[in-house]
């Protein structure tokens, strides 16, 4: 029987002889100075819900950029582990992953259905009660939302960085000011009328957004707002 090892137990002394069954849950690129080369980053997470981060090197990229699906399971050997250090984190674990060539990577069946996501509290959010420095999830309904703008790009020197305001809510009538720019911007563009449900995973660096996602937690959500909605109408 195959042994693997969980996330909240690897020991960078080991790395050879570890081998572990992970989900993914987030890919996106990040472009180094030529065009051409980027690095992969990766968040997985564990049957027991712990996560970590991952990057495959622009080096490397051709190996696996075909190998990884958003919430398809894999079972990977062969990887450092490497401090989780910096400005910002996507996890709160105190390792990541590197991939090299050696990486040995499978695509396995399904070892759990679930989403594995841990919307922080509103309460939370505003009585700044969380690390900051680590990725926040956030499931909240649009309440309100103002034009899209277009803000000096350092890059090109003109004015043509998307950026959207919007207002999220709880079920309790807590809100949370939100800020879109670049592409997640203009993916949001589409959506952002009111009343819509999103999902967000958010950070310095890298953003995530998912309008009206079919997932447990924002149909829970949905239930309890919509509810209330109904109940306040009616009276």
């Amino acid at each position: 029987m195959t042994t693997y090892t969980s996330l909240s137990m690897l020991n960078p002394g080991q790395e050879d002889t570890q081998l572990i069954q992970v989900k993914l849950l987030r890919r996106w690129k990040i472009k180094l100075s030529s065009p051409r080369l980027f690095n992969l980053k990766l968040i997985f997470v564990d049957s027991e819900g712990k996560k970590i981060q991952a990057t495959i090197p622009h080096e490397c990229v051709l190996y696996f950029v075909a190998d990884f699906r958003v919430n398809n399971w894999y079972s990977v050997k062969d990887f450092r582990i490497k401090t989780n250090v910096g400005r910002t984190r996507t996890t709160d674990n105190i390792f990541k992953l590197k991939f090299t060539i050696s990486t040995i990577v499978k695509h396995i069946p399904s070892v759990s259905t679930s989403f594995y996501f841990h919307p922080a509290s509103f309460a939370d959010i505003i009585h700044r009660r969380l690390d900051f420095k680590i990725a926040v999830d956030v499931i909240g309904v649009v309440v309100s939302c103002a034009p899209i703008q277009f803000l000096l790009n350092e890059e090109t020197k003109f004015n043509d960085l998307p950026f959207l305001s919007f207002t999220l809510e709880d079920d309790r009538e807590r809100r949370v000011e939100c800020q879109a720019v670049g592409d997640i911007a203009v993916q949001s563009k589409k959506n952002r009328l009111p009343p819509s449900l999103v999902f967000i995973t958010c950070m310095d660096e890298y953003n995530h957004v998912l309008w009206n996602p079919d997932i447990p937690e924002v149909n829970a959500l949905r239930e309890r707002y919509f509810a209330l909605e109904s109940d306040d109408s009616s009276g």
